[in-house]
Parts: structure tokens; sequence; C-alpha cells
């Protein structure tokens, strides 16, 4: 289908979205949805970014010990919550961001705690929280999609680099024109399926240096295994 733009039009491949979503279905492990507490998902995927689960997962485990009370992030000194996070890195920016999303949630809704954000839709909740610096569209689709159980696709490195290989729609597009041209085009209700399987595809196999496009089950669909379009 074709997506218009002020500036171009834009091929999207919603038969290849339809094709990988039933290989999945049928080839790829079964995906249990659990919601996560929106104060929780959002600084646990702030400290994500540009890192592993492991060192994320570590770090998350930190700023828990030691912040049981997360009015006392908002008052302490972002050095020593850079330290308590350091080992996700860019640990400074990330605690600056952290402190950001806890003063809005009190100037919000007087308390330390994103639960009443639930009963806002989905444009708002973009729209709000994309204001706080150290805020991505991405971190917000994640808030969405895995806590909050909204139909919204959220687009990271992995899926950014899969779904532009496969060529269903331009590689020259940033992650977050991806992530607003494909969501209308993800069949409602498959949103959280899709991302995890292919985020687990991409860690596993559509890797960023050496994919193994050998036997791959989307290799006669690639544009970047078949060298053509933006890839050719």
């Amino acid at each position: 289908l074709l997506v218009h733009s002020s500036v171009w039009t834009i091929l999207v491949r919603k038969d290849k979205i339809g094709f990988i979503i039933t290989h999945f279905r049928v080839n790829g492990e079964p995906v249990l949805q659990i919601f996560d507490n929106p104060t929780d998902c959002l600084i646990r995927t702030i400290l994500s970014q540009s890192t592993t689960d492991a060192n994320r997962d570590n770090a998350f485990r930190s700023f828990k010990n030691r912040y049981s009370d997360l009015s006392s992030v908002v008052s302490d000194d972002i050095d020593r919550i850079a330290e308590t996070i350091r080992v996700s890195g860019i640990a400074k920016k990330k605690a600056s961001a952290i402190q950001e999303v806890l003063k809005w949630c009190k100037q919000t809704f007087d308390e330390y705690s994103l639960d009443n954000i639930s009963s806002w839709d989905d444009e708002k909740i973009t729209s709000e929280l994309i204001k706080i610096n150290g805020i991505g569209y991405k971190t917000i689709a994640i808030l969405l999609c895995f806590s909050l159980g909204r139909d919204v696709f959220p687009v990271d490195v992995h899926v950014h680099r899969i779904i532009t290989r496969l060529g269903i729609t331009r590689k020259s597009l940033s992650p977050d024109k991806v992530y607003f041209l494909i969501n209308p085009f993800v069949p409602f209700g498959k949103d959280h399926f899709l991302h995890v399987q292919l985020v687990k595809f991409g860690r596993e196999r559509c890797r960023s240096q050496n994919p193994l496009c050998v036997d791959c089950p989307f290799s006669q669909l690639c544009d970047y295994n078949l060298n053509k379009n933006d890839w050719a």
C-alpha cells in the first residue's frame, strides 16, 4: 500500500507484514503478555537504552534497592542516581530522564506514580510524555504496549533493522518515522506478539553484523538478502 506524505509517497508492504506474522504464529514460540506496572515499565525502558537486557535489569534492581521511596529520587543528586544505575551506561542522561519523569508525575497526578495515566488515550499519553526531556517515541510505545496493553507496535533497533531489510518500507527512514508509518498496518491484537517475535529474531538471526541469511525463513522476500531496491 502507498502512504502519502507532504514530500514523497512511501510504499508499505502490508503483504510482507502478513507473511511474517503467519510465520511466527506457526513457528514462533508462544508469547505471554504480562502487563507491567507503568512506573516501573517506563523507568526500566529508560534504563534499556543502548545496553543489554542484563545490564538494564542489574541497573533497575540497584535503583529499586536504593530508592524504595520514589520521592527520594527527585530530591537526590543526579550524580548519585547515575552511580546507582551506572552499569546501564550513559547513566547521567538516564538519571536525569528518570528524575524528570517523576517530577512530571508529581505535578500531573500529585503522586510519584504513573498509575493514573491508564485513563488517558494513546494520543494524550504520547503528546504529554514526549515533552519530557529524555523520553522518546520508542519509550512511550513500550509503555503503551507492554504496560497498558494498547495496540501499539514499538519500533526499536531490532524491529527497525528487520522491517527495512525485508523491504517493508524504506531503509532511509528513522525508527521514529517507521513507527508512525507501520503502526496502522499491524493487524489489531498483533502488536505485542509481532514486536516480541521480531526482537527475538533480530537478536538470534537477523543480527546487525553477520546476519544468518542462509536458511532464513524470509530469505526470498528479503530485499537485503536479494540485493534489491534500497539494498541493491
